[in-house]
């Protein structure tokens, strides 16, 4: 079986050749004639045998390995994200389910855990393989010691995760906060001439600096420091 390297760039990734160096490179689409399930990819991974996953607007995961697309419905939910934990378990977050697959079987992790039906937007795994699950007004935390559900419905969803100097800080729909290991609220930062609070992602550049990306613009802090770019 011919397995797909991490370099190798696939549905919907555009591209976009070097100008300065004139530099081209091959691009390879794939449609439903290639035999992907649904053409609009909102979630992209790649297992440990190297298979790339894709999450669809549809209810299931189009998994590539090389040659062909193999369809795993999973019956319910767009597909949000996709994430492949330390451990090697694929985290699949949909609409409506969260689920797990093993190397074996698909977990739906709603019933095992008693989850409410809500939306997984994204997973964050720390250094300690603690893995931090992102959903519509709830965190789960998963590690070692079990499973602890994390109630916020304040904050609406929740988009992003990150840790900032020495800071864990989540970017929702309600604006940028920090909180502790217990995923208790410590601070919410206020972020001027911002018509919107949603913040979608974060990056952490260095060790001072932090881009947020929002409806409005690109927001970039440097220490307490705001920055907006149009």
């Amino acid at each position: 079986m011919r397995l797909v390297s991490r370099d190798r760039i696939l549905i919907l990734l555009v591209l976009w050749a070097s100008v300065i160096t004139g530099q081209e490179y091959y691009i390879e689409s794939f449609t439903l004639d290639e035999g992907i399930h649904l053409s609009s990819v909102r979630a992209v991974s790649q297992d440990a045998s190297g298979k790339i996953w894709l999450g669809s607007s549809g209810p299931g995961v189009d998994i590539y390995n090389g040659y062909s697309f193999d369809f795993q419905d999973l019956e319910v939910g767009m597909v949000f994200s996709i994430y492949r934990a330390q451990n090697h378990n694929m985290l699949v977050g949909t609409s409506d389910i969260l689920w797990m697959f093993d190397g074996k079987q698909y977990l739906n992790m709603n019933d095992s855990l008693g989850l409410r039906s809500v939306t997984t937007y994204k997973f964050y795994e720390d250094k300690n393989g603690t893995i931090w699950v992102l959903r519509n007004g709830e965190i789960i935390k998963i590690c070692d010691e079990g499973v602890q559900v994390i109630p916020l419905p304040e904050l609406g969803a929740i988009r992003s995760m990150t840790i900032w100097q020495n800071k864990r800080f989540i970017g929702t729909s309600k604006g940028l906060y920090s909180l502790d290991e217990n995923g208790i609220i410590q601070e919410n930062y206020y972020l001027r001439n911002q018509s919107s609070m949603i913040i979608y992602d974060m990056y952490v550049e260095g060790d001072d600096e932090l881009w947020l990306s929002t409806p409005d613009d690109v927001l970039y802090i440097t220490g307490r420091k705001v920055e907006s770019i149009e």
